[in-house]
C-alpha cells in the first residue's frame, strides 16, 4: 500500500512548538473528528483515531491480519486493549519525568513478560500467523529497546526471536529502516529523544 506520511514536526530550532504546524492545517483536512495520526484515502475517505486507522487497513487491504476465527478476532481485540494501556503506561512518564529511565527500563520488562506466555506457544501473539495487533507490539518493543538502551532484547532471547520474526517478514526490514532515524516521541518528551 502506497502512503504519504506527513509528519508534524515544528521549526527544526525548536522555536516553533509541532502543535503550531498541526493546528494551522487541522481543520482544513476535512476530517470528520480531526485529530492525531489521521489516514486519508486516495477516494478521499478518512479517518482518524490510533486505533481505528489500523483496523480501518486491516479490514480494507487484508482482512486475515483481524483474526482468522471468532475467538482469534476477539483475542486480537483483547491484546490490542492490553497493549494500548502498556504502551501509555511506558509513554507517558517519558513526558511527564515521573520515572527514571531506569524505572522505565524495569516497566518495560514488567509489561513485556505479560506477552511471555504467548510466545511459548503461538509464532506471533494470536497464533501461528501475523495480525495487526503483532505490528502494534513490534513498534513497543522498538520503543522499549530504545528506552532499555538494546537490553530488552539482549536479555529476552524469546522478544528478540519474535522481533526478528517480525522483521522477517516480506517489507518490515526495510520499513523499519527507513525511519529508524524518528523519534518515538516529540521534541518536548523528557525521556527518549
Amino acid at each position: 500500500m502506497k502512503y504519504n506520511d506527513k509528519q508534524y514536526t515544528g521549526a527544526s530550532d525548536g522555536s516553533q512548538h509541532p502543535a503550531q504546524e498541526w493546528l494551522n492545517e487541522k481543520f482544513q483536512l476535512g476530517l470528520a473528528f480531526p485529530n492525531l495520526p489521521y489516514f486519508i484515502e486516495t477516494d478521499g475517505y478518512s479517518i482518524t483515531e490510533h486505533t481505528a486507522i489500523p483496523i480501518y487497513i486491516a479490514s480494507k487491504y487484508g482482512p486475515q491480519l483481524l483474526g482468522e476465527t471468532s475467538e482469534d478476532k476477539a483475542n486480537v481485540d483483547m491484546i490490542y486493549n492490553i497493549l494500548q494501556d502498556a504502551k501509555k503506561a511506558i509513554t507517558q512518564p517519558c513526558y511527564t519525568g515521573s520515572k527514571t529511565r531506569a524505572e522505565l527500563a524495569t516497566l518495560c520488562q514488567e509489561k513485556a513478560e505479560i506477552f511471555q506466555p504467548y510466545h511459548e506457544y503461538f509464532q506471533f501473539l494470536v497464533g501461528d500467523y501475523v495480525s495487526h495487533v503483532d505490528f502494534y507490539w513490534f513498534e513497543l518493543i522498538q520503543l522499549m529497546n530504545c528506552i532499555t538502551e538494546g537490553a530488552i532484547l539482549k536479555n529476552n532471547q524469546w522478544l528478540n526471536d519474535y522481533n526478528n520474526r517480525i522483521l522477517d517478514l516480506t517489507g518490515v526490514r526495510d520499513a523499519a529502516q527507513s525511519i529508524e532515524n524518528l523519534t518515538f516521541n516529540m521534541k518536548f518528551a523528557q525521556i527518549n529523544n
